[in-house]
């Protein structure tokens, strides 16, 4: 299989993508291979793990990158012709000013460090020069894709490039057949998680409730995402706070803090809650390296995207641990929780249907053990990381029996 692999981040910080990063580079490592990456921002935890001298900094050619919505919600003020050419206009922006000194630079690096393999993290357009350098170089190409393409031709024309494109969820996957991505190019595989970091027991849920300076008898409602304003926390107030209003025994748990590129949400989360008067009633934790305290911590956890979520990281790590996940029926989300049976779905962006399931789950106490516990079985059968990574090398290693057959011929 192959040996010495680049992976490439260019997100906008240390959210799921990053995670499911580190957790691959580990797998990698421990198959043998020698893992680099190369990212625009600092992972200190992924820099220890892997040393400075398998760590590409590409902070200076940090470029735009395109939109999070799929491709079916992307339309410009001037429609869907207007999206393309607001796309293409910022992909030739970013061409001129960033991506041909990256090409170059990354094709330097690939030469140098004998890279076998490269595989992008998360997205088609926003690694538009690491997929055009891994051509230059001659080298077979994975691409992660994460997210939303913008609807533009020449995000068409990269997702026919990639010798195989991982899809995180099934609507993703769709999303790229769309583009016009082959579809036996295209293999949906499920992001996982560590199972055994992500568990519950009493043990754990009394630290963590005393970590946080919360009462044993509380319902916790937790919010585990960055700072982005598509994530939804003003969704998530405002339903928090139509709860909270009937009952006193109801906290909030809010956990991210804003990616360091990232516009500052207005108004802030903060002045939000004081808006609704709520704000004596939620934790602020801020960035968590480890969020498993969090979770520990929660009776419930939100995920509250206003745009549809192309996995949801949160929603499968919440569900491992045993927590019934309140979530919008879209993207990932809408394949992972099982309504009714592993947590609650919700029209997207509708703050009092939202409201109107945590109320459900508070006023429900055993139901809401049930959910959790069958939201643990699926997450053990469906979303176990070594599973998940045991099919993605397997891609690797169809990939590389091809360019021996190409080779061969």
């Amino acid at each position: 299989m192959f040996n010495r692999i680049l992976y490439v981040e260019n997100g906008l910080g240390l959210g799921g993508a990053a995670r499911g990063l580190r957790s691959l580079v580990r797998a990698a490592r421990q198959r043998g291979c020698e893992p680099f990456v190369a990212m625009p921002y600092e992972d200190p935890e992924l820099k220890l793990l892997l040393g400075d001298d398998h760590w590409l900094d590409i902070a200076p050619f940090r470029r735009f990158g395109g939109s999070s919505q799929p491709a079916s919600h992307q339309v410009s003020l001037t429609g869907k012709l207007g999206g393309k050419l607001v796309g293409s206009a910022r992909h030739l922006l970013n061409t001129v000013a960033k991506d041909a000194p990256l090409t170059r630079f990354l094709q330097k690096e690939m030469k140098a460090r004998h890279i076998e393999l490269v595989h992008t993290n998360n997205g088609l357009l926003a690694n538009r020069a690491e997929i055009e350098a891994a051509g230059r170089a001659g080298l077979p190409l994975i691409a992660h894709q994460r997210g939303w393409e913008w609807p533009c031709a020449l995000s068409r024309n990269l997702a026919g490039q990639p010798g195989r494109i991982i899809a995180v969820s099934e609507a993703v996957r769709q999303d790229l057949l769309e583009m016009g991505a082959p579809s036996h190019s295209v293999t949906r595989i499920y992001d996982g998680v560590d199972l055994k970091q992500f568990r519950n027991n009493r043990e754990r849920r009394a630290t963590a409730r005393k970590r946080f300076g919360l009462e044993d008898q509380t319902v916790v409602i937790g919010l585990i995402a960055t700072h982005l304003a598509w994530k939804g926390h003003d969704l998530y107030l405002q339903a928090l706070a139509q709860v909270c209003h009937k009952t006193d025994s109801v906290r909030g748990l809010v956990v991210g803090s804003r990616p360091t590129h990232a516009e500052p949400l207005s108004p802030s989360p903060k002045e939000s809650a004081h808006q609704l008067g709520i704000a004596d009633r939620i934790i602020w934790s801020g960035h968590l390296p480890d969020p498993g305290p969090a979770y520990a911590a929660c009776d419930v956890v939100v995920h509250a995207s206003k745009q549809p979520e192309p996995f949801g990281l949160v929603v499968v790590e919440a569900m491992a641990c045993g927590l019934p996940v309140v979530a919008a029926e879209a993207g990932g989300p809408a394949e992972t929780v099982i309504h009714g049976e592993t947590g609650l779905l919700y029209p997207m962006g509708k703050a009092s249907a939202l409201a109107g399931a945590l109320e459900t789950l508070i006023s429900r106490p055993q139901w809401r053990g049930r959910l959790g516990e069958a939201a643990r079985r699926r997450a053990a059968e469906h979303f176990d990381e070594q599973k998940g990574w045991a099919l993605l090398f397997d891609v690797y290693q169809e990939t590389e029996a091809a360019l021996l057959r190409s080779a061969l011929c």
